[in-house]
């Protein structure tokens, strides 16, 4: 896929939309104590969390960044269940952050930290990088597959993973997206399959990539 290509356009990908959603999240925290929905969690749900923390207990493993972190509440599942020593959330939204550490707080999280940074910001390098949706909403607004391919491998150390899940996108599109990167495919995480006009799909679909360790000279 040519690295300026972009997907179809939508509000989802407006920073405004997203900035409108945490906002209402915000008061329904304060309001009810509700801290919000996670939209994939609904639809995949322990299958991505139990895979990272069981194929990815790795001697090498340190850290991961969650890209496009919203709520927080994927990174507090992972806290809970894996050992690693550093989870990081980012996302482009000051509410959606917000609510995240106000939930940490409530939580007594101890390995969890949040801050607002873009896709395209430095945001220091981790063994994992994790994205549930977030590819979906930068390339619905104006980004374009080279740019999220840059960020990502920025992001990732040498031998690191890219774990990407997408509700736009099939595995195949996926492994095509990072066709001829220095990204290997790793594994695709199955989900349960549902039937619909005489086809049968799942509607997510999970990719892990591996980065290719440099050669040692």
């Amino acid at each position: 896929m040519d690295d300026d290509e972009k997907l179809s356009r939508s509000e989802l990908g407006t920073k405004a939309y997203w900035e409108s959603h945490y906002e209402r999240e915000r008061a329904n925290l304060a309001d009810s104590g509700d801290t919000g929905v996670d939209w994939f969690a609904e639809n995949i749900g322990d299958t991505l969390v139990a895979w990272l923390c069981e194929e990815l207990a790795l001697e090498n493993v340190k850290d991961m960044i969650d890209l496009g972190c919203g709520n927080g509440a994927f990174l507090f599942e992972v806290e809970r269940r894996s050992p690693w020593e550093r989870l990081v959330g980012v996302d482009y939204c000051d509410d959606a952050i917000a609510l995240a550490k106000a939930v940490a707080e409530e939580n007594g999280s101890q390995r969890v930290t949040f801050r607002v940074a873009n896709l395209e910001d430095d945001v220091g390098s981790f063994s994992i990088v994790h994205d549930k949706g977030t590819f979906d909403a930068y390339m619905l607004g104006t980004g374009t597959i080279g740019d999220y391919r840059a960020a990502v491998l920025r992001a990732l150390r040498p031998g690191g993973y890219l774990v990407i899940t997408s509700c736009n996108s099939t595995v195949s599109e996926l492994v095509d997206y990072f066709r001829g990167s220095d990204l290997a495919v790793l594994a695709h995480i199955p989900y349960p399959t549902i039937a619909f006009g005489g086809h049968t799909g799942a509607t997510v679909a999970t990719v892990a990539f591996q980065h290719n360790q440099p050669t040692a000279h």
